[in-house]
């Protein structure tokens, strides 16, 4: 193997490798059946990887595990742990979260009135207790600070998202009709030009799930920048830059509105620390080496 391309597979291998060094946190397949309460995270295996810290969920009212998924109406739900104390999110600087979600419409005969346009969203904030929520968003109050970000796919395949960028202002690029206004980002194109093609009709049928990724990078002191960057089935939304609140706090949420919607197959990694990707790197170029 000649100089040069030994630098670029070991190049490739660097940026590849890291992965593996990654500290799973929780894993949660929801391979449990529980009515009222998701009660404690299962650990099942998830992508082969099983969580190594059990946490508690925090719900606000009543919702279910059948076995196969998390079932949410309109509630939230809160994973009753500090990921901003956690240690290797303390040494990595953040964490990444995955979340299978589907989405679906209310029952309007249920009570679970909508637009057809209903949403299971994910939530990042700087306190264990269920944030307020009311209307477009589920985050519409003003006053609720404690949700510092929040991604909201909707069964009609778009998203909003919900930040708090410095000073505390807070951004909701959620909401709009699809024929004007519009200010959400389509990630799902078909099922977005049926729900239009329909004449936005409520309900709207999509019994689909869809893969949410959130990167969340920070150290968590208060007023401090927190840099966001989600993906839905693969498409980058933008970069968030958002302010944290209180400090030393981080918990994800889930916040579902007009359901019911499904959560399944959660997993909570810490971001690599600077450290443990060297070493991978070098472990690599070492690798590579030998084999020359």
């Amino acid at each position: 193997m000649n100089r040069s391309t030994l630098s670029s597979a070991a190049l490739a291998a660097c940026l590849v490798a890291p992965a593996a060094w990654s500290t799973v946190l929780i894993t949660d397949t929801y391979s449990r059946t529980a009515t009222g309460t998701w009660d404690t995270v299962d650990n099942g295996l998830v992508g082969g990887e099983s969580g190594t810290i059990a946490a508690g969920h925090i719900l606000d009212a009543a919702g279910n595990v059948d076995g196969s998924a998390g079932i949410l109406p309109n509630t939230r739900v809160v994973l009753d742990y500090n990921l901003a104390a956690d240690a290797d999110v303390i040494a990595g600087g953040g964490f990444i979260v995955e979340w299978r979600v589907n989405p679906t419409d209310g029952d309007d005969t249920l009570g679970q009135s909508g637009t057809g346009r209903e949403f299971a969203g994910i939530g990042l904030s700087d306190s264990n207790t269920n944030p307020p929520y009311g209307g477009n968003g589920a985050i519409t109050n003003a006053n609720n600070n404690t949700l510092r970000y929040a991604v909201l796919p909707r069964n009609s395949g778009s998203v909003g998202t919900l930040t708090r960028t410095a000073g505390d202002v807070r951004t909701l690029n959620a909401g709009g009709n699809p024929n004007s206004g519009f200010n959400e980002v389509v990630f799902d194109q078909p099922v977005f030009d049926d729900y239009v093609n329909q004449g936005v009709p409520d309900p709207f049928v999509n019994n689909k799930f869809y893969d949410v990724r959130i990167e969340v990078l920070g150290d968590f002191s208060a007023a401090s920048s927190v840099t966001v960057n989600t993906t839905i089935n693969g498409l980058a939304l933008a970069t968030e830059t958002i302010e944290w609140g209180v400090g030393g706090q981080a918990y994800l949420s889930a916040v579902a509105f007009n359901g019911p919607h499904q959560y399944d197959d959660l997993k909570i990694t810490a971001v690599p620390e600077p450290a443990t990707l060297a070493l991978a790197g070098l472990g690599a170029v070492a690798m590579l080496r030998r084999r020359a």
